[in-house]
């Protein structure tokens, strides 16, 4: 290298000083060329392993015989852009990149790394030179050594020229140079240098990929990830290996020797429709003379040897389990020697179906046994099968060698819990042995069980977990519920050479839901009050619906917890199987519920409505499937107690009033001086009129249930408060404008009901969303309002609707009013008139955009009266809105203060209907839906977007969405050319090779992306769900 050659990097730290010094040396002693290249080639090998920064090394820098032989290789090396659509073994779902060149132009024949594109269903883009893309699909994956080769349709390249990488594995030797070609570290056509140290290294272990029986190459080459299936040139551009894995640590790269990879490509150019590979069923090593003889090697044949083949170990089930043993020592091979792992693999891939002659020596003793070799290519799992989001196949020859399990009969692979299994599993790897009692060795087997149960049956299963091998082994048990309304259930196969996933005919699946199972609670003496509120309260479970989930539980330590969530139920009407729970429990319609009665009886329940502003979650279950009926809990009657403290009960005012309001605002001078002085009437607004001062005051006992459904009791103090509640997620429901209670101390259990001394319930304490976890209070029953009754007796109950004034209000004590600056100041005599009662004043903190109050009301203006009611906290306006349950109403009179100015003012009110998702809509592995009112009150829409709209909250891993780089929580404005207002819109999309997608993100920023479908694996399916709360599975 000449100095000026170098790319010197602005940061002149010490590995560029080194590279310089070595530079200068090379000039300095440039006249004894061949000694000094040789020591700066060493000395830059060694630099290249320390710093990554010398892979900017332009093509000159690395000599002239260098220059047209990667000028050449470039053309043939191709971006490879892997999407796998499925879980397979211990490959997780996702998008990746990694390297390819092309081995013979003229046939588009692509070699690669098996690891980068799996054995399972993926696909595969070519990007080539001059950024050209072209689809690839396999048309050969080794079964245990890590290479594949992929076919890409040559006549379709219009601006690369056709070049191809030759494969020459005999010149591969100890000490060349070689240059090392791919997209290392995610960036395109990287050359990297290195010098080879060893063709004779075990095999690797990487969390990639296994492999055995083979060697592999050894050198400092400083590879890194995207590297993998780059080829190792020599000087002359040919291939003398290819680049598998990397050590971080030390800059060294692992590369796959080519014997068996140009036997391969030999049958494929053939087009042969078969590349047998045989296998003994073990695993051997190589090693050197000196422990050879330590294993009894006889003294004749280790005079002729250099190192010999050991077996390390064998696969349960194969021929050799029973006949080979570790540390036998294998001599040869049908009567001839067999030395290398060439000369094993060449006569067993030659002879696949027949019997091997094997020579052992065991303990110094020579054994001669006879072995079927088997089909390797048969032992690869062919057969998938997918429901309740998980994905199941036999165990293969990997996972069997792996995890020491018999090849046949093992069981079924988990290679994805799902929902189904998940709350057992969680995400370990396992394999399950039996579904109620019966075998499943198979996957056939294991499909014969599972279509066999009907939706939302529980069924028991068995389970060997291999996650920790080392600490346990021993089968465990397990219960599940089926569920498919979601999901539905399909099965692939693979078939022919290069593993082309076709769909796969299924059983017919059981029709009707199961019985609920019923057992009779168990009996304990328990106070009066206890043992009436203890037949009212349930345990809930409730299971996301895999994919199709918003959210996951924010603090979930695993897998399993976040799929299940837990909490306490309300019965509000037992007759109607009518109870509520919070909205931390159940954050979406779409899921499965499971109520727990006395800590036996076990029931299904549906998700009816969704409270838009508060934290309920309302539940219906059907009383018939109790063996003991539930009983409604004593819910605590404002207007029964109103009565009892003599309060007066006004929801509206004289007509003229609102009149009256804005004559007095239009006076002037010394009017508007004279009513300042004056006292306002809040007689019907007295210290009793807030009822959550009330509720705290009666508040003395707390009773819930534990998470295994026992009732718990505990005396407890009682204090209200405003949270702050922060948004979340994008699509993340919140509380807002209600006044809440929270305990002096912390009780136990995951929820109950707060009460008086007669056990009347005065509030429901419950898990509340907020910021990264969940936080407990109590929230009054006056909330429930008449909105209960209305669910209770509706046959449509996420029709029902709300009043809603499209605002969100921030609570502070009256006494902080005193401090506020003289401009936002209230007037003489609401200060004077507020201040005889405890209350609250309520600024609005939020206005809905696009929302009923938006232009007519401002953030920051304080709530004074509506509908003529003075405003003494968050009640106040809940009991207003309520009315309008009984007596629809389309506005309201509100009077606000803004700045030193009283405005009143005639507000629509907004009806709105139960939160959550009623449609979902999966297209390309995006998961769509209507614009969740979440995201409209935190970010508001775009005004180029008409509502609904439609939102995207989930980009599913391996999907084709992902691949091609969409993203999630982002509104979608149009695809393929047609403006998107309802989901509808995009069923209307044509199916195309390539569909335009533009997306707007939650900052406001534009992006367009093409995308091209995979009805194979990523059909669009929708989620529908009825005004009744059932949902219905349509795939289109």
């Amino acid at each position: 290298f000449s100095q000026k050659e170098l790319m010197i990097s602005r940061d002149d730290g010490p590995a560029w000083k080194r590279a310089k010094t070595l530079a200068e040396s090379f000039e300095e002693t440039s006249t004894n060329e061949g000694d000094s290249r040789e020591s700066l080639l060493s000395s830059t090998s060694s630099l290249m392993s320390t710093s990554s920064a010398l892979n900017c090394f332009p093509l000159t820098a690395l000599g002239s015989e260098w220059q047209s032989t990667l000028a050449k290789a470039r053309t043939a090396v191709v971006l490879l852009r892997v999407a796998l659509a499925r879980n397979f073994q211990e490959e997780e779902p996702g998008t990746s990149e990694s390297t390819g060149f092309v081995v013979n132009a003229d046939r588009g024949l692509i070699l690669t790394n098996r690891h980068a594109i799996s054995h399972g269903p993926s696909r595969v883009t070519a990007i080539f030179l001059g950024s050209e893309e072209l689809p690839c699909k396999a048309v050969y994956i080794d079964p245990i050594h890590d290479f594949a080769f992929l076919h890409y349709d040559p006549r379709r390249l219009c601006h690369t020229s056709l070049s191809e990488i030759p494969l020459h594995p005999e010149e591969l030797e100890v000490g060349m140079e070689i240059r090392v070609v791919g997209n290392d570290d995610g960036e395109q056509h990287q050359v990297l240098p290195g010098i080879i140290a060893r063709v004779d290294r075990e095999v690797p272990e990487c969390d990639e990929f296994s492999d055995e029986n083979t060697f592999y190459v050894a050198a400092a080459s400083n590879t890194a990830e995207g590297s993998s299936g780059s080829p190792v040139l020599n000087c002359k551009g040919n291939c003398v290996a290819m680049n598998t894995a990397t050590a971080s640590s030390s800059g060294g790269g692992f590369f796959l020797p080519l014997e068996r990879i140009c036997r391969c490509l030999s049958l494929l150019l053939q087009m042969s429709s078969t590349i047998p590979r045989g296998t003994l069923g073990a695993c051997f090593v190589f090693r050197g003379l000196e422990e050879a003889r330590r294993l009894g090697l006889p003294p004749n044949q280790a005079d002729r040897i250099a190192g010999i083949l050991v077996v390390l170990h064998t696969v349960r089930g194969s021929a050799a389990a029973n006949h080979l043993r570790n540390g036998d020592l294998l001599l040869a091979l049908g009567g001839q020697p067999c030395l290398n792992f060439v000369c094993l693999e060449e006569y067993l891939d030659e002879r696949v179906g027949k019997i091997a002659e094997v020579q052992i020596c065991r303990d110094g003793k020579l054994l001669d046994v006879r072995l079927p070799i088997e089909d390797l290519a048969a032992m690869v799992p062919s057969d998938i099968l997918e429901f309740g989001s998980g994905v199941f196949h036999d165990v293969g020859y990997q996972l069997a060698a792996v995890y020491n399990l018999p090849i046949q009969g093992a069981g079924v692979f988990v290679a994805r819990a799902g929902i189904v299994f998940e709350e057992v599993l969680s995400d370990h790897s396992c394999v399950l042995t039996h579904v109620n009692g019966r075998p499943t060795p198979t996957l056939d087997e294991f499909i014969s069980r599972i279509t066999r149960l009907a939706a939302n049956e529980r069924f028991s299963f068995g389970y060997l977990d291999l996650s920790d091998l080392g600490k346990h082994r021993t089968h465990q048990e397990g219960t599940a519920c089926m569920a498919l309304a979601w999901t539905g259930i399909r099965a692939w196969q693979a078939r022919g050479l290069s593993r082309k996933w076709q769909p796969r005919d299924l059983p017919q699946l059981a029709g009707e839901d199961a019985s609920p199972q019923q057992c009779l609670p168990s009996q304990r003496s328990e106070a009066k009050a206890l043992a009436r509120l203890r037949r009212s309260l349930a345990l809930v479970h409730f299971r996301v619906a895999g994919d199709f989930a918003e959210s996951r539980v924010e603090d979930a330590d695993d897998a399993a917890a976040g799929c299940l969530r837990q909490g306490v139920a309300v019965i509000l009407d037992a007759d109607a199987g009518l109870c509520v729970t919070d909205r931390a429990t159940i954050p979406e319609l779409l899921g499965q519920v499971e109520l727990t009665f006395a800590g036996s009886s076990q029931v299904p329940a549906q998700v009816i409505f969704l409270h838009p502003h508060h934290n309920f979650a309302f539940l219906r279950y059907d009383p018939k499937d109790l063996a003991v009926p539930a009983l409604s809990a004593p819910i605590y009657n404002r207007e029964t107690a109103s009565e009892d403290h003599g309060r007066v009960q006004q929801d509206e005012v004289p007509e003229n009033q609102g009149e009256a309001d804005e004559e007095n605002e239009e006076d002037e001078g010394e009017e508007e001086e004279k009513e300042s002085d004056e006292e306002i009437e809040i007689g019907q607004k007295d210290a009793e009129s807030r009822e959550v001062d009330v509720l705290v005051q009666r508040i003395c006992s707390y009773v819930g249930l534990d998470e295994h459904g026992e009732i718990v009791a505990q005396d407890v103090e009682a204090s209200s408060e405003f949270p702050d509640f922060l948004h979340q997620e994008p699509s993340c429901w919140r509380q807002r404008n209600a006044e809440l209670i929270s305990l002096s101390d912390e009780v136990p259990g995951v929820g109950g009901v707060l009460c008086d001394k007669a056990g009347d319930v005065l509030a429901i304490y419950l898990r509340f969303p907020a910021n990264s976890e969940v936080e407990f209070y109590g929230i009054s029953v006056g909330y429930l309002g008449r909105l209960m009754e209305t669910l209770a007796i509706s046959d449509a109950p996420l029709a029902c609707k709300i009043a809603s004034l499209d605002l969100e209000f921030s609570s502070k004590a009256f006494e902080t009013l005193k401090w506020e600056p003289r401009a936002r100041r209230l007037p003489t005599k609401w200060l004077k008139g507020l201040a005889e009662v405890p209350a609250r004043v309520l600024s609005v903190r939020g206005v809905m955009p696009r929302g009923a109050a938006e232009g007519s009301v401002e953030i920051g203006d304080v709530l004074l009266e509506v509908n003529g009611r003075t405003v003494t906290g968050c009640d106040s306006v809940e009991q207003v809105l309520q009315g309008g349950l009984s007596r629809p109403f389309q506005s309201v009179r509100m009077t606000l203060y803004r700045c030193g100015q009283m405005i009143h003012s005639e507000l629509p009110v907004a009806w709105i209907s139960s939160d959550g998702a009623t449609r979902v809509l999966l297209w390309a592995g995006a998961v769509l839906r209507e614009t969740p009112r979440a995201v409209c009150e935190a970010f508001g829409v775009p005004e180029d977007l008409e509502l609904p709209g439609i939102f995207c909250t989930k980009v599913l891993p391996g999907s084709p969405a992902e691949e091609y780089g969409l993203e999630h929580s982002a509104f979608w404005r149009s695809a393929g050319g047609l403006l998107l207002r309802r989901l509808d819109d995009l069923l209307e999309l044509a199916q195309d090779t390539c569909i335009r997608v533009e997306t707007i993100n939650l900052q406001g920023r534009d992006k367009v992306t093409h995308v091209r479908e995979d009805p194979l694996f990523w059909p669009t399916v929708e989620l529908r769900c009825g005004v009744s709360g059932t949902w219905t599975r349509l795939e289109h």
